[in-house]
């Protein structure tokens, strides 16, 4: 009986050393990304333009009709762009403005409601992922987004041309 708890008491020993904290693995950090672009609400063809970075890969969207702000899952290709073309976003994720994400209102100005379109942004990091519908006439954004905006629409237009 002495040599059973003996042994019992070694197994527990080794299992504890062998599972302490220092030993597990630990996932990897979560993945970010940022989702850019510029969707229509009132056409017929392909009305959306968004891309997603991540990982410093750029992927162009799957949707080939129209996106509302109702669409929560947003589709990309499984085939990254060019690196050139990474290169072109790069300076959306380098450039993102932080006062960005104390922005309570998703909807920032008035997009679409002239027909104007809409900029969507999307940015998540690890456990903070937030979407935003902003208007494309920077004369209705906060001084510290117009900029950006403006860039976001510059960028997208380049991207779709190629």
């Amino acid at each position: 009986m002495y040599l059973y708890n003996w042994l019992l008491s070694l197994f527990f020993a080794v299992n504890m050393v062998a599972c302490s904290k220092s030993e597990v693995a630990t996932p990897s950090e979560e993945k970010s990304y940022l989702i850019f672009g510029v969707f229509y609400g009132r056409c017929v063809e392909d009305c959306t333009t968004l891309f997603k970075v991540e990982e410093e890969k750029l992927y162009a969207d799957a949707i080939f009709t129209r996106f509302t702000q109702e669409d929560t899952i947003i589709p990309f290709q499984t085939e990254m762009l060019s690196a050139v073309e990474y290169e072109i976003a790069k300076p959306l994720v380098t450039k993102f403005p932080m006062n960005l994400l104390e922005e309570e209102e998703q909807v920032i100005g008035m997009p679409n409601v002239v027909d104007q379109g809409t900029v969507l942004l999307e940015y998540s990091k690890g456990d903070i992922t937030k979407r935003w519908y902003i208007d494309p006439n920077v004369n209705n954004l906060p001084a510290y987004l117009q900029s950006y905006i403006s860039s976001i629409s510059e960028i997208t237009f380049e991207l779709s041309q190629n």
